[in-house]
């Protein structure tokens, strides 16, 4: 019992004050993975030949003669070590006579050489709707998303213009991989220039959300406890699903089902549970012995009769199922089931048990098929018996031997100035003769 009231609580949406909790909603972030192709600018010290070659021509010692003399080298070494000093831009050579240029004596001022080299900035991730970049990849971050209704629409095309716009984050992720790699030679290294960019693939930061409804009006939140990045890009949301672009399924413009008042919405979700919401509420809150005596008081009362919390649909039917030896599930749309979590991972755990499961249903568009795409997720649907029915089901119902049975409602919120989302609502009953 304390493993159910843990998961629960991680489960049950976080109070949202003057919202109230509707469902769950998945949202994918376009998010492209960048290679950045720059030139770092760095210090080296200089080699021992080149710095003595430098201070003799600083003290009007210039010809490749007199330093070879004084050096006890041949000619044709000295002119090798001239020759590069030349190519990096430090001396110049006219008339015969080694001559130091500005940068040549900066450089001999400090001892050390500048030099330019390549490097690969990479990977850059960068958030398509608000330009956050960063480097560590989520562990939610995937190059699949569910649904294509889930993607939002990038709102930064990202060029070279762009990526020169924000050096100063380039620069800092820059400094930031010099750390990490720790190479005492790379410490004084800086960016000096973005020279091109290479696009990798768009990944999908795939984000369980809850949509919550103003208890005073139409207006939706959409926030998830565990990720800010939410909030952040909640207008661009909002707006997509205004602009009926978006999450078409779940924001439809016709109701389907019976529209619940704000006051009705709470009435049914909190049927019989109030005391059973106060013992969840209180778990996480207090100490070892405190939490036993919620343990104890839950036990004894989490099975009546009662509108079950939000988003407990799954562990009830865990629980429950451990009892029995048949459960019969009775639905409008057979798909409501089947490509459901919250039923089919449970139930399909107890068909390795031996549970036997029978579904009766009124309709679906095309058997064949959503069996066969639900059987790529759950193959145990080939030993579940699917059985169409003339009756209506007006709801969702799984009964549990001659047990229990829980009933899932349907009904719809009416939300954004026209527009409908269905809120589900299951109530747990006691069918014991």
């Amino acid at each position: 019992m304390e493993e159910y009231l843990k998961k629960l609580t991680n489960r049950i949406p976080k109070e949202n004050k003057g919202y109230s909790y509707i469902t769950n909603i998945e949202i994918s972030i376009p998010i492209l993975c960048l290679n950045v192709n720059a030139i770092k600018r760095k210090e080296v010290g200089l080699q021992l030949a080149e710095e003595i070659i430098m201070k003799l021509i600083d003290n009007d010692i210039t010809t490749v003669c007199d330093i070879a003399e004084i050096m006890g080298l041949e000619e044709d070494v000295v002119n090798i070590t001239i020759g590069m000093l030349y190519v990096k831009d430090l001396i110049i050579v006219t008339s015969g006579n080694c001559i130091l240029t500005t940068m040549g004596k900066e450089v001999l001022k400090n001892l050390k050489e500048i030099r330019l080299e390549p490097e690969n900035i990479s990977p850059v991730y960068i958030n398509l709707l608000n330009g956050e970049m960063y480097t560590d990849k989520f562990n939610n971050q995937v190059d699949k998303y569910g649904k294509s209704d889930n993607v939002l629409d990038a709102k930064i095309k990202v060029d070279k213009e762009y990526i020169n716009k924000r050096f100063t984050d380039i620069r800092d992720i820059f400094n930031e991989q010099q750390k990490i790699y720790g190479a005492s030679n790379l410490s004084q290294a800086q960016l000096y220039k973005i020279e091109s960019i290479e696009e990798d693939k768009i990944h999908y930061l795939n984000i369980k959300s809850g949509i919550f409804k103003s208890k005073s009006g139409e207006e939706i939140e959409i926030s998830s406890s565990k990720h800010s990045i939410v909030n952040q890009i909640q207008s661009d949301i909002l707006e997509q699903i205004i602009r009926g672009k978006k999450f078409k399924y779940i924001f439809r413009n016709k109701n389907t089902n019976k529209i619940l008042l704000d006051d009705e919405l709470r009435e049914l979700g909190n049927y019989n549970n109030e005391y059973i919401r106060e013992l969840v509420n209180k778990f996480n809150k207090v100490n070892k012995d405190e939490r036993q005596k919620i343990i104890d008081e839950f036990y004894k009362i989490y099975r009546i009769e009662r509108a079950l919390l939000d988003n407990e649909l799954e562990l009830i039917i865990d629980d429950l199922v451990k009892d029995v030896k048949e459960v019969k599930v009775c639905t409008g749309r057979l798909g409501d089931v089947i490509f459901n979590d919250e039923y089919m991972l449970p139930i399909c755990k107890s068909i390795k048990k031996g549970t036997k499961v029978c579904i009766y249903y009124n309709f679906e568009r095309d058997i064949k098929k959503s069996k066969s795409t639900a059987e790529k997720t759950f193959p145990e649907i080939k030993d579940i018996k699917i059985i169409e029915y003339k009756e209506r089901f007006h709801n969702t119902i799984i009964q549990f031997d001659d047990s229990f049975q829980i009933e899932t409602s349907y009904y719809d919120i009416k939300v954004l100035d026209g527009k409908y989302i269905t809120k589900t609502i299951s109530t747990l009953k006691n069918i014991k003769a």
